[in-house]
């Protein structure tokens, strides 16, 4: 039983603060309601698309599920801030966290999967592929990221993982009669095995190096023996020999190669152009988006605290990996003509840049790399708002770039709207990922890494080139455009409004 504090003037508080306060109270005795009510509502929400389910497609299901699912995450966020305040707690033996990053990091994950869900109504609707298991997978793998997002412990964190990537397989194979939806689904599930194989080993061999899977624990065996752990001394005869601890190295190692996967790191991203291909668009927008959030502030978490007495170890990984990140998403993005392709090796670059802030290794770099995050994520969908905008305004997919030709001559705003969100892709000023490319500078800059940073300033010219050449595009190619459906979706003007504050 929770009790209110009676010291509490109800008559000085509005009916609100009185829910606030109460809700405070509940949430400092049950520090996980936001999850266990977001896993409650979607099984009721299971158990009442068993009995609604029908045989024939109808249109009411897609939005009567979306209203429901928002409703859910609508009420998670606001638990999930009321839950702000309460920070500094460890749960559960140490197994999660809950403090104001991963609170606010959440409650970011929840916005982001209510616009998504937003923006793929109109997109479910006209594939018919809608059903109400995929509103139920959706909303556990919002679950999954939750958890993902609070865990301290790697073994509790590869299981959030692993709710997520189990729903995730079955709502990239939703294309079932599409080849390239079968595809898609074969290799998610292929490379995303693959990770979490890479990820378990790497978990094994820490727990075999420091004796926990407990991050709490792992550093502090880090901070007080890592020069005893780093080196292991072996009786061979009439020869003492001092070799590397494999065990440690690869554990370090294996842990973060399984988290590259998640966020299309080069070498680990053969999967993205394919999956965002052919898995259902509405899916791809949460895919490039929700998931990525949280894999990228674990890894600022590992690599700026639990990690970081061995980042000797982690360091050159991280900054092979980013280069190879810009140089092939950079490369490959300049060949692509089709949309979706484009996006995913265009996001491959950005997820090679976020990588360099982590190797930069200093604080202000890891609060530049968040401010980053943020910029990258309000850009990113606003670009797919605008293709679904244009893909529900035409009543098809548009596949290639050339399906763009003329559009800013039928539909000047959105052309607008369009241009501005490429500039800012490429990081030219005034536009906010002008000033996410100054800061990751900037951090490089910070830390001494010269030859870095110039090198990754002529790859940021090149990848200026295929965002005018789409530019060019939208200006010059096929003017005489077939006249769009006047059918507009408000969200893309809240997209704006935001992009711009």
């Amino acid at each position: 039983m929770f009790i209110i504090d009676k010291n509490i003037n109800f008559v000085d508080l509005s009916f609100t603060n009185y829910i606030i306060s109460y809700l405070e109270n509940v949430l400092d005795g049950v520090p996980l309601l936001p999850e266990l009510f977001l896993l409650s509502a979607t099984l009721f929400l299971l158990v009442y698309g068993i009995f609604r389910k029908t045989n024939k497609y109808n249109y009411s299901l897609v939005s009567e599920f979306t209203f429901l699912s928002i409703v859910i995450l609508a009420i998670t966020s606001f638990l999930v801030w009321v839950s702000l305040g309460l920070s500094g707690r460890l749960l559960y033996e140490n197994l999660l966290v809950l403090d104001f990053g991963s609170s606010f990091i959440k409650l970011f994950c929840l916005i982001i999967s209510i616009f998504c869900l937003v923006m793929s109504q109109n997109s479910l609707n006209r594939s018919r592929s809608a059903c109400f298991e995929y509103f139920i997978l959706y909303l556990f793998v919002v679950f999954g990221v939750l958890f993902f997002i609070s865990s301290v412990d790697l073994f509790t964190m590869f299981l959030a993982l692993e709710i997520q990537s189990i729903c995730l397989y079955a709502l990239v194979s939703l294309n079932k009669g599409s080849g390239h939806g079968v595809e898609a689904g074969i290799k998610f599930f292929v490379l995303g095995a693959t990770s979490s194989v890479i990820l378990i080993f790497g978990i094994s061999m820490l727990y075999g190096a420091a004796g926990s899977t407990n991050l709490f624990h792992i550093y502090n065996v880090l901070l007080y023996h890592i020069p005893n752990l780093l080196w292991n001394t072996v009786d061979a005869g009439m020869f003492c020999l001092t070799i590397f601890n494999i065990k440690l190295i690869l554990g370090i190692l294996f842990v973060f190669i399984g988290l590259f996967f998640k966020i299309t790191i080069v070498p680990f991203h053969m999967w993205a152009p394919d999956v965002y291909e052919g898995a259902p668009i509405s899916i791809v927008v949460f895919i490039a988006t929700v998931p990525k959030i949280a894999v990228i502030y674990i890894l600022c978490k590992l690599s700026g605290y639990f990690f970081s007495y061995s980042y000797f170890i982690w360091k050159p990984l991280f900054i092979v990996a980013g280069l190879l990140s810009v140089v092939i998403g950079t490369i490959m993005a300049v060949r692509q003509f089709k949309i979706k392709r484009f996006i995913a090796y265009s996001s491959i670059t950005h997820m090679g840049y976020i990588l360099l802030f982590m190797s930069a290794f200093t604080f202000i770099s890891l609060q530049y790399c968040i401010c980053y995050l943020f910029v990258y994520i309000f850009t990113i969908l606003t670009l797919w708002g605008i293709l679904l905008i244009l893909e529900n305004n035409f009543g098809k997919n548009l596949d290639s770039f050339y399906d763009w030709g003329g559009i800013f001559y039928t539909e000047r705003y959105l052309g607008f709207i369009l241009i501005i969100t490429l500039l800012s892709l490429g990081g030219l000023p005034p536009f906010s990922g002008f000033f996410g490319k100054y800061l990751f500078f900037k951090s490089l800059l910070f830390s001494d890494m010269y030859l870095l940073a110039l090198f990754i300033i002529l790859f940021s010219l090149l990848s200026i080139y295929y965002y005018v050449n789409i530019i060019k595009i939208i200006f010059f190619d096929s003017k005489k455009k077939n006249p769009l459906v006047k059918k507009k979706l408000v969200l893309i003007y809240h997209y704006y409004l935001i992009y711009f504050c």
